[in-house]
């Protein structure tokens, strides 16, 4: 039976040269429980013990499908045992196997036992891998076995895959929690600025960097100590190898990486510059402004377009926005945040706002027709597709890309002389009907429930009975502002930006009653919609508010014309009173034609 064995393998994975296929067949020589800790339950049953080569034995931990096994009795001392995954750790320089699966294959047969085993020192045992240990370094054959469980699902958090030998480098996408004693030669592709920040502990100081190799790129942290150490050490662009870093699951609120997980600078942590510059990798993954619309919020992309507006950079007023891009940026003094909104486009005929924020916005400086590559952006939705930077966020004007020399040569011969169009919702102001049943007004009022532990959308076909007066406001004249302003001295003042203007731009919020053969409810609407239905924009109306009749002619003529119409019903408290409100979310005159062919489908479904 001992030929069955994998006579040398521990041998074996000394060599990096060589790898060892998965199925190692190994003798379990001795085994014995791991009782927990003040003997208390701790999760799955876990045994020590060694295994055997047939020339050397090594100091083993048993889990998982084994530990049931030997629970069992299927597996005992002496048994031989085919293996499936092996992890290893270095304890007290020490190599242990921690061995997580496998199958018995001869649970009835006892065999001979080696005549030596390691002692718990193995300080004079020459047929131990712990005495080997010592004198060679060791090679992981499979360094990207991660743990068979999952994550945090028994395995003992002291267990990690492998012992990276200081001399072999490990690339950035192999990093995970369960990589040990690892060094990564990366260059610093971004540095932040200083950042303060303040929690129950007091306040602090961070930035961070993001490290790229041929692999990919991470993220990585720096707090107070570590970062009056590394801040001034790693400048943008150079190589440097990194070790002793902890690793942890990446923050997808702070990192737009594809990286799973980050690393946080200790005090153990060292970085020694590389001995040779390597140049940064182009990972630059450019998408057109037109593909922005089919993307989901939240999503990061790369974009390279021209800039055809920069707006002024206004400082924020408003707390919600200032806790957000706070959060964002980990600021504390909220007075210093500023945004600046600038306008792309490219050669798919479609603009798009951007909005920069903090420092960035401050120190933009590049003019209209310019080249702008970014990294990292994030996309929002704000009166349709819009994108947002971020901390981690990279610019660069007029690169050194074909990309950049097409769009410069595209600008110049027509770009910049051409009409562009936008994702905002007032570029269509009628809004998308949801592809949704035609529900009758009376149903929706039958059900109470309906919108009350969430928002629900509906469609509905209906005709405005009656409008409220005065359904227009005064707002702010800046693209994609549209908050109030106030008369100042003949001037109209924006809390939100911080800005005086000569005249505002008046837009509707109006209240009006939608009926259907049966049924009314009382809906708002804003200003595209209600543009729509008013037949003009709130500018006009306003010029005749002052006139009673033109007033009344203008709701006259927007009664009793039948909409398709999508709905939001949505639970709003007020004074501790909760109901439902209804809002029109978009809508569009009704065809006769096209509302036929949809009755007639209907009778179709029941026939």
């Amino acid at each position: 039976m001992d030929a069955m064995l994998s006579r040398g393998a521990f041998a074996r994975l000394q060599t990096p040269e060589l790898t060892e296929p998965p199925g190692l067949v190994l003798q379990v020589v001795q085994i014995k429980k791991i009782d927990s800790k003040n003997n208390q339950p701790s999760g799955p049953q876990r045994y020590r013990g060694f295994i055997y080569d047939g020339i050397t034995t090594a100091i083993a931990v048993f889990q998982g499908d084994l530990a049931d096994h030997i629970t069992a009795s299927r597996i005992r001392e002496s048994s031989y045992v085919k293996f499936g995954t092996v992890l290893t750790k270095f304890a007290k320089d020490k190599l242990i196997f921690l061995c997580c699966d496998g199958m018995p294959l001869d649970e009835n047969n006892i065999h001979e036992a080696p005549t030596s085993l390691p002692d718990s020192n193995a300080q004079n045992q020459p047929n131990s891998l712990a005495f080997n240990m010592q004198q060679q370094q060791y090679y992981n054959p499979n360094p990207e076995t991660i743990n068979p469980f999952g994550q945090n699902q028994g395995v003992p958090s002291d267990i990690t895959s492998h012992r990276a030998p200081t001399e072999n480098l490990t690339k950035i996408l192999k990093l995970n929690p369960f990589v040990n004693k690892w060094t990564v030669e990366a260059t610093v592709s971004f540095k932040s600025e200083i950042k303060t920040y303040r929690n129950a502990k007091g306040d602090g100081k961070l930035f961070n960097v993001q490290l790229l190799d041929d692999s990919g790129e991470i993220r990585a942290t720096g707090f107070n100590e570590q970062l009056d150490t590394f801040y001034h050490m790693l400048e943008v662009g150079k190589s440097y190898k990194f070790s002793q870093l902890r690793i942890g699951n990446a923050n997808k609120r702070f990192s737009t990486l594809d990286h799973d997980y980050e690393l946080t600078f200790t005090e153990k942590t060292e970085v020694e510059p590389s001995t040779q510059d390597k140049p940064l990798p182009n990972l630059h993954n450019f998408v057109s402004i037109s593909q922005v619309e089919d993307l989901p919020k939240d999503s990061t992309l790369d974009i390279i377009a021209v800039i055809k507006d920069v707006g002024d950079a206004v400082t924020l007023n408003s707390a919600k926005t200032k806790k957000e891009v706070n959060l964002a940026y980990c600021l504390t003094d909220a007075s210093k945040l500023t945004k600046r909104d600038i306008v792309l486009v490219d050669t798919s005929m479609k603009a798009i706002r951007l909005t920069i924020w903090d420092k960035p916005a401050m120190d933009f400086s590049a003019q209209v027709g310019t080249v702008l590559a970014c990294r990292s952006l994030r996309v929002a939705e704000f009166q349709g597709k819009t994108l947002n930077s971020s901390s981690s966020t990279m610019f660069s004007f007029n690169p050194d890309l074909q990309e950049a020399y097409n769009l410069l040569n595209w600008w110049k011969s027509q770009g910049s002389s051409a009409d562009f169009s936008s994702f905002t919702t007032a570029s269509s102001s009628q809004g998308a009907i949801a592809d949704l049943p035609d529900t009758p007004l009376s149903k929706i009022k039958d059900n109470p429930s309906f919108g009350m532990e969430k928002p629900e959308t509906f469609n509905t076909t209906a005709m405005f009975c009656f409008i409220r007066e005065n359904p227009t406001y005064p707002a702010c004249p800046q693209q994609d502002c549209n908050k109030k302003v106030t008369d100042q001295d003949g001037q109209w003042y924006c809390a939100k930006c911080n800005r005086s203007f000569d005249r505002p731009e008046f837009r509707y919020i109006m209240s009006g009653c939608i009926s259907d053969s049966v049924s009314s409810i009382w809906v708002q609407l804003f200003n595209e919609q209600a543009s729509v239905v008013m037949g003009d924009n709130a500018n006009s109306y306003e010029a005749v508010k002052d006139s009673p009749e033109n007033v009344a002619l203008i709701h006259n003529n927007a009664y009793y014309k039948p909409y398709k119409l999508t709905v939001l019903a949505k639970a709003d408290t007020y004074n501790e009173i909760t109901r439902i409100r209804y809002s029109v979310r978009a809508l569009k005159p009704l065809v006769p034609v096209e509302r036929a062919q949809e009755l007639c489908n209907a009778i179709d479904q029941y026939c």
